[in-house]
């Protein structure tokens, strides 16, 4: 096997793609070339050994499916009944079990849960993978792939669902994964030689599409005069050559190819492409001269290869083929197969797998059972219906009254016989046999027993009057489709497999991609970016990682134990009837459920309901209590606070008023002091005056005596 260049053909119109890996002979692939022939051979000679292999299944799944779901009766049964004149009546009684065994189903569609497959991924990486799942699985409806798988296992043996990448929108161009169920499993082709339940170990699977021819003209149009992939009578009427659809095939096969696996010296192991990036990068530990940076140097230098291993990998390619030729060849983004099968009961015999589904055995009683309703209404039709005996005199003149029984009379008028005297003697009506009663009962019972589906098991009306007992009961009742739920459970797991193969190739560059929590919020997240050195954040192609199912008891079983659990902890302890009173009314079985719900949610703390949903918690709501006495609190220092006030205005007011006293005073003072210093003038002017007055009176009195003398 070789690894061959990749080659771009000349012609884009041309929808044939080449693949990294060619294993044909060394020869390029071409449109109609050699190697298109011979892929084509192969997926004819797959398609006729599959259905070779396959073909007691098929038969068994088309006539179980039409038996409960369309008619209990063959053709040649219902010929036998016509020709005897019998009338033509069924009372299924399969279809009302397959029915509840399917509505348990729905109410317990498994979850699919991520775990790292090694333990090294961290926390966050874990969440960020099993949000993404989670949201795969929701924007995918994903249950409606799964409840139509189990359909087709639980009555026709097998059923089957895929795995898909397409654009998320007609407008985008990025994409996504998409889960979506197959409504016809007879249509998949699988590989005869896996051993895996799935088939997910096979070497190749298919699907046929049947597609519009207008909608094929318009998506393929450089196909012309396109013809339908041919069919196999084992494989039923699929509509093959009709001049408005087109059928395709769409196979998926593992191409294989050899690679080189090194084991490092830093005791990583890696394959080829990755040692040649790690080669490439530049050794700085001997090209510096400071040795400690010498030294850090070294403790990050180059690993060195220990042991190397030549190995054997695979990748998936799809082809898309019609009549003769190739439509389009491209590489699937996963590295496992994306049809996954869902048996039923399985067994091998001979070397081959027998599926069994869950109404195969009930056939017969249900049968047996028609035919004695048929016999008991045969019986009523072809019974007397007269209601009298008597004589023609008996009736003489009355003839039209007692012949004609819609002409309702107030009585029945008749004449004493004329021999004997009598009336007309009243005879009882007919009857069903008691035997016959009886058999249809116990028919009635043998379906019952052979599908384990009693009516204690659904929960009605039965002698078991314990709960104990009526919970037996049920459990005993689902386990009698336990093996298929599992095998269900299986093949879910599978897918989540497949999922997560593809994600490392569809979710490599940086985007921001939708996620859902486990308390259902969508939240869009960053992945891929890329931050200092090599570092990347949200990594979507790191990390090795594994899906696991939680399988259980069914959705009402689980209810019920549930609901008596929660009841019998609020026994134990009053106070934690808040706590769970949500989780009690989720688990009750009442029609106003999510009214009761909603009420009861009102009861249970804001902080744990916070940290469910991951928010952060509330403000604790205040006790009134509390709140009153805080009240009264806060009018206590109220009226402190007016009566400090008071003080304060009246503290004031007395020294405004002593303020005032002052300066009152000062003014007085200032007043005398001025008055004082006025009369000190004064005294000081009249006492100069008077000094004035005496020394000039002296002065005078000189004079005088100078002239006297």
């Amino acid at each position: 096997m070789a690894r061959k260049k990749r080659i771009r053909l000349p012609d884009e119109n041309n929808l044939v793609k080449d693949s990294d890996v060619d294993d044909y002979d060394n020869t390029e692939f071409s449109s109609g070339g050699t190697n298109e022939q011979k892929i084509l051979d192969e997926i004819n000679d797959n398609v006729k050994n599959w259905s070779s292999y396959y073909a007691q299944n098929l038969t068994n799944s088309r006539i179980e499916k039409y038996f409960t779901f369309v008619d209990n009766w063959t053709a040649a049964q219902r010929t036998e009944l016509i020709l005897h004149k019998k009338p033509i009546l069924q009372m299924n009684k399969i279809y009302d079990a397959v029915n509840k065994v399917l509505a348990e189903q729905r109410q317990n569609t498994a979850e699919l849960e991520v775990k790292s497959l090694n333990g090294e991924a961290p926390d966050d990486l874990v969440k960020l993978n099993q949000d993404f799942l989670r949201h795969i699985c929701f924007n995918s409806k994903s249950r409606i792939a799964y409840q139509t798988a189990f359909s087709d296992q639980i009555v026709g043996g097998f059923g089957a669902f895929r795995v898909r990448a397409d654009y998320e929108t007609p407008d985008s161009i990025d994409q996504t994964i998409f889960i979506d169920p197959i409504k016809d499993s007879e249509k998949t082709i699988f590989d005869p030689f896996a051993q895996d339940p799935t088939r997910c170990d096979g070497d190749f699977c298919a699907v046929y599409v049947v597609m519009n021819k207008k909608d094929f003209e318009r998506q393929y149009p450089g196909v012309p005069y396109p013809s339908s992939f041919p069919m196999f009578t084992q494989m039923g009427q699929f509509s093959w050559g009709l001049k408005d659809q087109i059928t395709v095939i769409e196979y998926y096969k593992k191409e294989r190819y050899q690679f080189k696996l090194h084991k490092l010296s830093d005791g990583r192991v890696v394959r080829d492409e990755e040692w040649k990036r790690i080669e490439a990068t530049p050794d700085f530990s001997s090209q510096n001269d400071n040795p400690l940076i010498a030294l850090f140097s070294q403790s990050i230098a180059k690993p060195t290869i220990i042991k190397t291993i030549t190995k054997e990998d695979h990748k998936i390619v799809m082809f898309k083929a019609i009549y003769n030729q190739i439509i389009e060849r491209k590489d699937f983004p996963g590295r496992h197969l994306p049809i996954i099968l869902v048996p039923g009961g399985i067994s091998t015999i001979d070397g081959l797998d027998r599926t069994i589904s869950f109404v195969r055995f009930a056939r017969d009683a249900q049968v047996f059972h028609n035919y004695l309703l048929v016999d008991m209404a045969f019986s009523l039709q072809t019974g007397r219906k007269e209601r009298f005996i008597g004589t023609p005199a008996q009736i003489s003149g009355f003839e039209e009254i007692w012949k004609n029984v819609a002409n309702v009379q107030g009585m029945l008028p008749a004449n004493p016989d004329p021999i004997m005297g009598n009336l007309p003697v009243p005879i009882a009506a007919n009857e069903i046999s008691a035997s016959y009663m009886q058999l249809f009962q116990q028919s009635e019972m043998s379906i019952q027993n052979i599908l384990g589906f009693y009516e204690a098991n659904r929960g009605a009306d039965s002698v078991e009057k314990s709960g104990v007992a009526i919970k037996e009961q049920q459990r005993t009742g689902n386990m009698s489709v336990g093996v298929f739920y599992d095998n269900l459970n299986r093949a879910i797991e599978q897918c989540g497999r497949v999922v997560m193969s593809m994600k490392k190739e569809i979710f490599d560059t940086e985007r921001k991609i939708p996620t859902l929590t486990q308390n259902g919020k969508t939240e869009h997240i960053l992945i891929n970016q890329q931050i200092a050195g090599n570092l990347m954040n949200n990594d979507m192609t790191s990390g090795e990682f594994d899906v696991v199912i939680a399988a259980g008891p069914s959705a009402a079983v689980q209810k019920a134990q549930s609901l008596d659990i929660l009841v019998q902890l609020c026994g134990l302890n009053p106070n934690v009837f808040p706590m769970i009173a949500d989780y009690i009314g989720e688990n009750l079985s009442l029609d106003s459920i999510s009214g009761i719900v909603k009420r009861l949610k009102t009861l249970v703390p804001p902080d744990v309901i916070a940290a469910e949903e991951g928010k952060p918690p509330p403000p604790p709501q205040p006790n009134p209590q509390l709140m009153i006495a805080q009240q009264q609190m806060q009018l206590k220092e109220r009226d402190q606070q007016l009566q400090m006030e008071k003080i304060q205005l009246e503290q004031k007011k007395i020294e405004s008023q002593l303020q005032k006293l002052f300066q009152e005073i000062e003014i007085t003072k200032i007043k005398a002091g001025a008055e004082v210093q006025k009369a000190a003038i004064d005294h000081n002017s009249k006492m100069v005056e008077t000094t004035g007055k005496i020394i000039g009176s002296h002065n005078d009195m000189k004079k005088e005596v100078i002239k006297r003398v």
